[in-house]
């Protein structure tokens, strides 16, 4: 599959639209998942140094998450954000 076509479907859109919000309030106006304080960004950390992490896992890392969700919209958003680094990082698989 391609990464791309993953991150830029309608569902996935309407995923992050619904999950992920920008204001200037929170967090400095960074992108951050709606009704808590987390960022995609903590997201796609966690899991570039963690291995084998679970959806549950990332819950129980950010307890304010309470919806797979809303960590597959963070997750989502993290990609879309840094493709091209996700493209360098899984280019010998072929993953994007």
């Amino acid at each position: 599959f391609k990464l791309k076509d993953v991150i830029n479907n309608d569902e996935a859109r309407e995923l992050m639209k619904e999950y992920i919000i920008k204001d200037k309030t929170i967090n400095s106006g960074r992108a951050t998942i709606k009704g808590t304080r987390v960022t995609p960004d903590d997201i796609g950390r966690i899991l570039i140094k963690k291995e084998n992490m679970s959806m549950k896992d990332i819950m129980e890392e950010y307890p304010s998450l309470d919806k797979e969700e809303q960590v597959l919209a963070g997750l989502m958003y993290y990609v879309k954000k840094n493709l091209s680094f996700i493209q360098i990082l899984f280019a010998k698989w072929n993953f994007y």
